[in-house]
């Protein structure tokens, strides 16, 4: 079952909907054991101030438009790195949730709403729902070189402008 979800707008004023009806036969499988988590991560350390990344939405009449840092892609400034562990901002001044998306890397979330993240909810991200007027500061590993995208995963504010590019030498 789907069950709707706010993200802004009315878009959770929706009725459930149903996705798939699973059957359980029994005896047809032996069950599995779970794998242990051993895996530790560490901790990035960034350098630098943090770039900052501002998700922003307006509307034109009926139009909705949306920006990063005040910009529509594909008129959005790069953001020029130098390789290494880098840090980022992304701030949602909007009225709905964005799901932020960084292409090429994984980033950790250091603090939410100015608050250090939980050092037991250190896990890799590329993606990670950034709700309305909230905000999150990350760290990055860039190592591979080229022109890589963020954008918000909701495809039509994509589509609409809220896209960004970052640079690596």
């Amino acid at each position: 079952m789907m069950l709707p979800y706010e993200r802004g707008h009315d878009t959770g004023k929706v009725d459930p909907l149903p996705l798939a009806t699973l059957r359980a036969v029994k005896g047809t499988a032996p069950a599995a054991a779970l794998p242990e988590a051993t895996t530790t991560l560490e901790r990035l350390a960034p350098t630098g101030t943090p770039f900052r990344i501002v998700l922003r939405e307006a509307r034109e009449g009926s139009v909705v438009r949306f920006f990063v840092n005040d910009q529509q892609w594909p008129a959005v400034d790069t953001w020029q790195v130098a390789r290494g562990v880098q840090s980022f901002e992304v701030v949602n001044e909007s009225e709905m949730d964005h799901p932020f998306h960084l292409h090429g890397f994984f980033f950790q979330v250091m603090t939410r709403d100015g608050v250090d993240e939980d050092p037991t909810r250190l896990v890799w991200k590329d993606t990670i729902n950034v709700p309305a007027k909230s905000r999150f500061t990350a760290a990055v590993r860039f190592d591979e070189p080229g022109v890589w995208l963020y954008h918000c995963h909701i495809l039509e504010h994509a589509e609409a402008g809220m896209i960004g590019s970052v640079t690596v030498p």
